[in-house]
């Protein structure tokens, strides 16, 4: 691994350069994380939709786009906003590359529209022993605190996991799948911290494949959303007790409780599996040196944090 402070080598379009300032690096893994995406990612374009929904769409990406632009003239925001995105393209370009997260497991960068209205940053598709296909949302995060993207992520699936809503993804396209949405998806929020990013980005521009296929980081988020889909089908049943099919609209919200706590449940086993064989590969050594990173990853542990509040009913933007 490189040493803080060390000048490494970074592999370009244009060769090999030294970079000296972190700055640098920074603004390099970004411009390289954005050509990835962006070569990866889901055309709207190549997508068929209707006039009304692509004018819909249009103007609901406008809106956004602009309160996109006034928060990023805050520098720390854009760098939150680099670090996410670095984050989302190295996670991306490894599971497709790589396999970090098994054979068996494909990644498709959403398109603008899912990313930035939906909150989905990409998809990961599974495939599963009959060779059906099941797929994860990922929202992706790098910071932990008070007013943190990530704590408010979880404020908003906590009252999705309340109606018992899925997200739902507009615009879909998979070589495996001929749809062109996909509802019911469920959703998790996964990520490491800064200085973990650090060193997992300084492998990733000097493609130490290697390193980068061992790191601790992988294993972290296959945890990270194992447990979130885990909780969330229990919060899914505990609030499906709590409803009367008398009540107005209880029926409806009780199926769609159902629905949801079904689809939390199968993808969480499905991500069971995963981890399986993931850990499989680990000598007790390394399964020691994993545990100590999820230690350590402030990430890891507000997602842990926010998992106990949202069991105890406690999460709610009050308590921000």
């Amino acid at each position: 691994m490189i040493e803080r402070g060390e000048s490494p080598e970074i592999k370009t379009d244009k060769g090999v350069r030294q970079v000296d300032s972190a700055e640098s690096r920074l603004e390099l893994a970004y411009a390289k994380a954005q050509g990835i995406l962006e070569r990866d990612g889901i055309k709207m374009s190549d997508v068929p939709k209707t006039r009304e929904e692509r004018a819909l769409h249009s103007s609901r990406l406008k809106q956004r786009n602009r309160e996109i632009k006034e928060s990023l003239s805050n520098p720390d925001k854009m760098r939150e906003h680099m670090h996410g995105k670095i984050l989302e393209a190295l996670v991306h370009d490894s599971v497709s590359r790589l396999k970090v997260f098994g054979e068996k497991t494909s990644s498709i960068p959403g398109s603008e529209y899912d990313d930035k209205i939906n909150g989905v940053d990409e998809l990961k598709e599974f495939v599963r022993p009959d060779n059906t296909r099941d797929h994860l949302a990922l929202a992706i995060d790098t910071t932990y605190g008070k007013g943190s993207g990530l704590i408010q992520k979880f404020v908003t699936m906590e009252r999705k996991l309340s109606d018992g809503k899925l997200t739902r993804v507009d615009y879909f396209k998979s070589d495996h799948d001929p749809a062109n949405t996909k509802d019911n998806v469920a959703h998790v929020v996964v990520g490491v911290d800064k200085n973990h990013l650090q060193d997992l980005m300084e492998l990733w521009m000097t493609d130490q494949q290697e390193k980068i296929q061992s790191h601790p980081a992988f294993l972290t988020m296959l945890k990270e959303a194992q447990a979130e889909l885990q909780i969330f089908a229990l919060v899914n049943e505990k609030r499906l007790k709590q409803i009367s099919p008398l009540a107005s609209g209880g029926r409806e919200l009780q199926e769609r409780l159902k629905i949801a706590k079904q689809t939390h449940e199968k993808t969480a086993a499905i991500l069971k599996q995963v981890v399986d064989v993931q850990e499989s590969k680990l000598s007790r050594r390394d399964m020691l040196t994993q545990a100590d990173y999820r230690n350590r990853d402030e990430v890891f542990k507000g997602i842990r944090q926010e998992l106990s509040e949202l069991m105890t009913g406690r999460l709610s933007p009050g308590r921000r």
